[in-house]
């Protein structure tokens, strides 16, 4: 199986799928996710942020090229509902650019920092033939920092943990969440 080259699993017709996710990386404990996710064959989701990508070119360069989707989770990681409609657009604008000149593709998933959006931002998106990604499944992992609280949280009962067709949060930029 090669993710890179579009060969992705085939699962039989009543599997049971979720979609890893991870935020504000491109960082040095990605390179570690992206190892497991390889030996794991589980393609992820990176939303990632401008600045960070500017830092870590190669490991950006690697999700994509090991065949992951990138979306832009900004560039700076400001709310979006508290910037202007040109502030907004120039931020995630530059998020993208940096992203297209590293991949070669430009994004068409974003992701708006905490979950805030509003009509500007869909309006952008729409204009930008992007489309919002949010999550059902918040691990917290930002919080608790502990792969046992990671865990508990998104495999917790009811409508909040893992279920099929569940968008899981996580962040690549803590080790723990990796671990």
């Amino acid at each position: 199986l090669d993710i890179a080259k579009g060969n992705l699993p085939v699962y039989p017709k009543d599997a049971k799928l979720v979609a890893l996710t991870f935020d504000d990386g491109p960082a040095s404990s990605t390179e570690r996710l992206l190892d497991i996710l390889r030996a794991k064959r589980a393609p992820a989701t990176f939303f990632v942020l401008g600045s960070q990508a500017e830092k870590k070119p190669d490991i950006l360069k690697r999700i994509a090229d090991e065949g992951h989707a990138i979306g832009t989770h900004t560039y700076s990681h400001s709310k979006l509902t508290k910037m202007t409609p040109d502030e907004m657009a120039a931020d995630i604008g530059k998020s993208c650019d940096i992203i297209l000149n590293i991949t070669g593709k430009l994004p068409t998933l974003l992701r708006p920092p905490g979950g805030h959006y509003d009509d500007n931002t869909l309006s952008y998106a729409k204009e930008q033939n992007m489309k919002l990604i949010m999550w059902s499944v918040d691990t917290r992992d930002w919080e608790s920092k502990d792969p046992v609280k990671i865990m508990e949280q998104a495999f917790q009962e009811g409508q909040y943990g893992m279920h099929d067709g569940a968008i899981v949060l996580m962040h690549d930029i803590h080790a723990t969440t990796v671990d």
